[in-house]
């Protein structure tokens, strides 16, 4: 397995996306804390993703990945450090910034669903077209369609309540996959389904979401998942160690570890 250590600018720092990089990340620092308190989440991370690629993040629990989403998405603000996400330096950004670049720019699919509760299904997904501007009836129009596309079609004017867990996790990627984002930073996007449909939904990242001008970073404990990444980053301790070709994508014909008993231990059965 070819590995590909953490790239450095000749300035140290980021040098511009484009062409094949989508974001960039570079001696980043988060601290939680002060003093005997201080926690370093992400400790000089450096960090690049590349337009067209699903770029899968793993490490221990504890050591960063969920920060580092945050943080490259613009939803926490880095202690120090550079990061540049389509040409768009978002540690510069104010509040107001970063909250605007994150509409126009980045979608977000997290281990909490964060559905409102009074609205049906449909209207959730269409939540995030509706603050772009489109009238109800074509952003709920649009909405069915990606409920469609996560097999929910005939749970579209239900209730959160009334939904499995792995349903709401499905609403929740529709939602997010709805304005076809440039970015989608994904926490355990598969956590909460069986394994089935956590392969449709990968499939649909890669067939419906992914674009050689778009990219998707997936934090993710789930080796059901690995044959659909591109490239793996690996996370220690709030460091970035490597990050290297996959070596269980399909060219490779590599059975990910433990797959198969993952699947039996699942038993098809979607997990509320």
């Amino acid at each position: 397995m070819a590995i590909e250590t953490q790239p450095t600018e000749k300035n140290g720092g980021c040098n511009g996306t484009g062409g094949r990089v989508a974001a960039c990340l570079r001696h980043v620092t988060k601290t939680f804390g002060m003093g005997t308190t201080e926690v370093r989440a992400l400790d000089k991370v450096d960090f690049e993703v590349r337009t067209g690629e699903l770029l899968l993040l793993v490490g221990p629990s504890g050591c960063g990945k969920t920060t580092l989403l945050s943080v490259l998405a613009g939803i926490l603000d880095a202690t120090g450090g550079e990061i540049e996400v389509f040409g768009t330096r978002v540690d510069r950004l104010d509040q107001a910034g970063k909250t605007s670049f994150r509409r126009g720019n980045v979608g977000f699919i997290f281990q909490q669903y964060n559905l409102l509760p009074t609205l049906t299904a449909a209207e959730n997904v269409a939540i995030p077209l509706l603050i772009h501007g489109e009238p109800y009836a074509s952003a709920l129009a649009r909405a069915r369609q990606y409920l469609e596309k996560v097999n929910l079609g005939d749970r579209a004017d239900f209730l959160p309540a009334t939904l499995s867990g792995g349903q709401q996790q499905r609403v929740a990627i529709a939602r997010a996959l709805v304005t076809e984002p440039r970015l989608i930073v994904c926490d355990e996007p598969t956590a909460a389904i069986d394994g089935e449909t956590g392969k449709m939904v990968m499939e649909m990242f890669r067939s419906t979401a992914l674009s050689a001008d778009r990219a998707i970073v997936v934090v993710t404990h789930d080796n059901r998942v690995f044959p659909y990444g591109d490239r793996i980053a690996e996370m220690l301790d709030g460091r970035v160690l490597s990050i290297h070709e996959n070596q269980y994508a399909p060219h490779h014909d590599t059975q990910p570890p433990h797959a198969a008993q993952q699947d039996t231990r699942q038993g098809g059965k979607e997990r509320s």
